[in-house]
């Protein structure tokens, strides 16, 4: 089941196969041209923006918005048995050629003590689980479940010696050329799949993100959001130009293995640029 969260840009996803936790999807944070956003946070979506088509399990949220100085973004969300289908739609209806356009989503751990990288009080996305998160600044466990792909195998955000001390670790996509935007780190390692998958504390089960195209991952565990980022990729929009990239939500039971194969067999899925590797089987 999908939720707008009036006055955002925020669904709550919410299963029976995940009693009692709420998924938290930041449907948009921002969108780039490179190294440069069009305003960070801007979305502020009363509910009469967002429009319902169908009913459960066919049902359509949907929004459009309007970036200065002239940026036009058409989202979509619909939700199916084990994730949800999201596309990005991009207008440029400035007077210039954008050359590198990206779409920023962010997944908050917090409000699913299955994957909060704490205790299942502090992962509370209410007034009681803000109480409880007090004083506590270091959320990087995350490090240790957030997964990417390189040459068919995943390899863990804790595995770059930058996870020790930077709380807002970031990785590109192979071939990709620098992104320097906001208080991101990058990594020297870069990615092959545009895929980024979060592993349960238990191991049983997998949250992931995915889109056909994605230049650039990220995580924050600096604070109680302890989010997860992939920046899907749209390309170079002259004035009055339209591109979009699709993406899926995805929970699933099972180990990494298992997710990659799902998410290499449901959708023909390219890196940003470069070729990108099969997962081993």
């Amino acid at each position: 089941m999908l939720t707008p969260k009036d006055g955002a840009a925020l669904l709550v996803l919410t299963t029976n196969r995940l009693p009692g936790e709420r998924l938290r999807f930041i449907t948009c944070e921002a969108v780039l041209d490179g190294n440069n956003d069009f305003g960070v946070n801007q979305l502020k979506l009363e509910s009469s923006k967002w429009l319902r088509e169908g009913v459960a399990p066919d049902e359509v949220h949907s929004f459009t918005w309007t970036f200065e100085p002239g940026v036009e973004l058409k989202f979509s969300a619909k939700p199916d048995a084990d994730g949800v289908d999201l596309k990005y739609v991009v207008t440029n209806r400035t007077t210039k050629t954008l050359e590198r356009v990206l779409v920023h989503p962010c997944f908050q751990s917090m409000g699913a003590p299955s994957f909060f990288p704490g205790t299942a009080a502090q992962a509370a996305d209410d007034a009681s689980g803000r109480k409880a998160r007090t004083g506590l600044r270091d959320y990087s466990e995350l490090h240790e479940r957030l997964f990417l792909w390189s040459e068919g195998e995943p390899f863990a955000f804790a595995k770059s010696q930058l996870s020790k001390h930077e709380p807002h670790l970031a990785f590109l996509a192979r071939g990709e050329k620098e992104i320097a935007w906001g208080w991101w780190q990058n990594d020297s390692r870069r990615f092959d799949e545009p895929w980024i998958a979060l592993r349960s504390k238990d191991k049983k089960k997998v949250l992931g993100l995915t889109f056909e195209r994605a230049a650039w991952a990220s995580a924050n565990t600096g604070d109680g959001r302890a989010c997860f980022h992939l920046f899907g990729a749209v390309g170079r929009l002259a004035p009055e130009a339209r591109g979009e990239v699709k993406g899926r939500i995805w929970l699933l039971d099972g180990d990494l293995t298992a997710f990659a194969r799902r998410a290499a067999a449901a959708t023909e899925l390219e890196p940003a640029a470069g070729a990108r590797a099969k997962p081993k089987k």
